[in-house]
């Protein structure tokens, strides 16, 4: 009865390791899944017989029992699906993720307008009867065309870099910087809209906008700070668990 237990087992550990050499596992690999599921497979028959010694008669292992303990744990070709990583391996794995260029091309772009608005915010003015110098021609014709052209090509890199994060299966990161991206410019509109609509409304009810009119301050701004920071929260936390699900399903 023992050897017919011992056969159903050692049946089931080759099977296993079959599995894992047509996975293409490296000895090391094969040897610790091995030790470590036969270890499994004697807790398992340790604690079902524990349970059937506190039983009122008793009977020994059968070769039923082991088949229960075996389904237990699974085919045995399941378990050479999550193969160890010996630690070298698993090193190499970590150190080969990278931050995704065009999440960065993206931050980099958005800065552009700022840098655009300040920069020709100080320039002084030139008299019509001079020439424009050469260095301010080459700034009109990169810094603003590039800066203003960040409203739009920020979140298209934001979009771009999350579809490549998303289908890189851990090898990029940088998914919080992506939504960053995708997110700035669409929510400093919608700021600037419900803003605009409170002043209107401000208009509307009489308003005049001195710092003693209670109900101005309110409507003008008050009411639209608060209606920005929610609204920017809420869409961002929304957008970043759906973001979060779709890359770990593609994983």
């Amino acid at each position: 009865m023992e050897s017919e237990v011992q056969s159903r087992v050692d049946d089931y550990l080759l099977r296993a390791d079959a599995s894992l050499l047509r996975r293409g596992a490296t000895p090391a690999q094969r040897l610790s899944i091995h030790i470590e599921l036969h270890e499994r497979i004697l807790n398992l028959f340790a604690a079902r017989m524990h349970r059937q010694a506190s039983e009122p008669d008793s009977a020994p292992m059968t070769p039923d029992d082991a088949d229960a303990v075996l389904d237990e744990l699974g085919p045995a070709e399941a378990q050479a699906f999550t193969p160890a990583l010996t630690p070298a391996k698993a090193h190499r794995h970590v150190s080969q993720r990278s931050l995704c260029w065009l999440a960065v091309l993206g931050l980099l772009w958005a800065i552009l307008l700022p840098v655009m608005l300040g920069l020709f915010s100080v320039l002084p003015e030139i008299p019509r009867n001079m020439s424009i110098p050469w260095w301010r021609s080459v700034l009109q014709g990169t810094i603003l065309p590039l800066g203003w052209d960040a409203w739009a090509a920020t979140p298209v890199l934001g979009l771009l870099a999350l579809d490549r994060i998303r289908t890189s299966k851990g090898r990029l990161y940088g998914l919080s910087l992506a939504l960053f991206d995708v997110v700035l410019f669409p929510l400093l509109t919608l700021d600037g809209i419900v803003y605009w609509a409170c002043l209107a409304l401000n208009r509307r009810l009489g308003g005049t906008n001195a710092s003693d009119d209670i109900i101005s301050i309110a409507v003008a701004q008050v009411l639209p700070a608060v209606a920005c920071v929610l609204c920017d929260y809420f869409l961002v936390a929304w957008l970043w668990k759906i973001v979060q699900r779709d890359s770990r399903l593609s994983k």
